[in-house]
């Protein structure tokens, strides 16, 4: 992979390749000011606290002035040892980094820190924040430039800038990492359920029976299986829309096997309870629109991207970060596993190796931003089409199943033309019911599942949930 990419977030170790100067401006975004006058604030008598509060909101990177830079630094260490905050303490820091030369020595460290401060200096820091993602933001851009006019692979570009500039986007150096759990007590007193962050029930399967004994969670990847054919996307569909109706949260649909008319088709047979063929074919009348408008809000709640089959995991997770950023998703069903590239470091290993990096990579994303997240795999035909799945049919992607907090298997019992669909839990690490198997009332044709209990239904027939 090139490394071009490489630095551009504040808090990046990575070192920096040379900046595309020709296509930079003569003058990049900076307040030097600020940046004074934010150290004198925070290195004056008495101003200890201020510096601990703000001082994780910046680094290093986001001072254009060396010295700045050097005084913050500085700064920051002596506040990790617990030394009071003086220009004595500061100069012995400064000297000990051999940078006290770069601050003009004793007599520039006094000069620079005698500037008038402010009663806000959290202001100021996130003026100089701003100024320093500006900076990057052009500096990605001219790299973005650079890249195109060199006549590179566009996609490619297309993938790592935009993993630059969401990784940009959603920097937040001052954001809380380290917590204590007396909030627990809060949470009890207020009834909550202490099972995922969002009660429990991060999307919805679109069945009450599902929802109490398996709820989908927050912050970990729950999978679908099931034999081609089977239902999964199906499943998916219902999934999106009960989580919208139940308000539950804002769900994205990643389809990398669906095309964008045959998922609306697939849409518009649920919101109708009309199988989606007949919308395929333009046979829809009046009375299926006036059921689909009835339930608009589903349309507007839910988000759809269609990125390309066998897209690299890093532009799906540079997809999800924007979607996450801009429209404020906290639910993701990617359809299907078996479409997702294999990451750049991945080079020659085996599907084996491959498919456990993808699952990493989609683990993080998940946990990272605290998604419900719901993914679709496949299994492999083997001459049996009715068997029951079990962990071992997931083999080929063990890691994926060795990461899911739940997995949820489906299979047919009986034929194409008449399927007998059953689901069965095959993993739950919150709550049990591993082994859990119940026929599912199906109706593939507009995407919908109920888990059966005493009541009797053809398997072919509608249904009312």
């Amino acid at each position: 992979m090139d490394d071009m990419w490489e630095g551009t977030g504040p808090s990046s170790a990575s070192p920096k390749k040379k900046e595309p100067r020709a296509w930079l401006p003569e003058r990049l975004p900076e307040d030097i000011d600020a940046e004074r006058t934010y150290l004198a604030t925070c290195c004056a008598p008495g101003a200890e606290r201020y510096a601990l509060e703000t001082s994780a909101m910046l680094a290093p990177s986001d001072f254009v002035h060396p010295a700045y830079a050097a005084i913050f630094v500085a700064m920051v260490d002596t506040l990790a040892n617990g030394i009071e905050l003086n220009v004595i303490h500061l100069k012995n820091s400064l000297d000990k980094a051999a940078k006290l030369d770069l601050v003009g020595g004793f007599p520039g460290l006094v000069e620079a820190l005698n500037w008038d401060d402010v009663g806000n200096p959290a202001q100021v820091a996130n003026l100089i924040k701003e100024k320093s993602k500006l900076r990057e933001l052009v500096k990605t851009g001219a790299r973005i430039v650079e890249r195109a006019v060199g006549h590179g692979d566009y996609l490619e570009i297309v993938s790592e800038a935009s993993e630059a500039i969401t990784r940009l986007a959603l920097a937040d150096p001052g954001k809380q990492i380290i917590t204590d759990l007396t909030d627990l007590l809060d949470d009890l007193a207020e009834g909550k359920q202490i099972t995922t962050e969002n009660g429990g029930k991060a999307m919805s399967w679109g069945d009450d029976t599902l929802d109490s004994i398996c709820p989908i969670p927050r912050g970990e990847p729950t999978i679908v299986c099931a034999r081609p054919g089977t239902g999964k996307s199906a499943m998916a569909i219902q999934i999106l829309v009960s989580t919208v109706e139940k308000n539950l949260g804002k769900p994205l649909f990643l389809s990398l096997e669906m095309g964008r008319e045959k998922v609306k088709a697939r849409i518009a047979g649920h919101l109708s309870d009309v199988n989606s063929r007949v919308f395929r074919d333009g046979q829809y009348d009046g009375g299926m629109i006036e059921r689909i408008t009835d339930r608009k809000r589903v349309l507007s709640g839910m988000k759809v991207m269609f990125p390309m089959q066998q897209c690299r995991v890093e532009e799906i997770e540079s997809l999800v970060k924007h979607a996450v950023e801009v429209h404020g998703i906290t639910a993701v069903v990617l359809d299907q596993f078996s479409h997702v590239g294999p990451p750049r470091e991945s080079g020659k290993d085996t599907y084996a190796i491959v498919n456990a990096q993808i699952s990493k990579h989609l683990t993080a994303l998940a946990k990272n931003l605290n998604l419900g997240w719901v993914t679709l795999a496949q299994i492999n035909k083997d001459g049996e089409d009715n068997r029951r799945p079990t962990m071992k049919d997931l083999a080929a992607t063990d890691r994926l199943a060795q990461d899911a907090a739940v997995i949820f298997g489906m299979w047919n019992k009986g034929t194409d033309e008449h399927q007998e669909v059953w689901g069965t839990i095959m993993k739950n690490r919150d709550d049990g019911w591993k082994g859990w198997a119940k026929q599912l009332a199906s109706d593939y044709g507009t995407c919908h599942f109920r888990v059966v209990e005493s009541e009797t239904f053809a398997p072919t027939g509608r249904f009312r949930g």
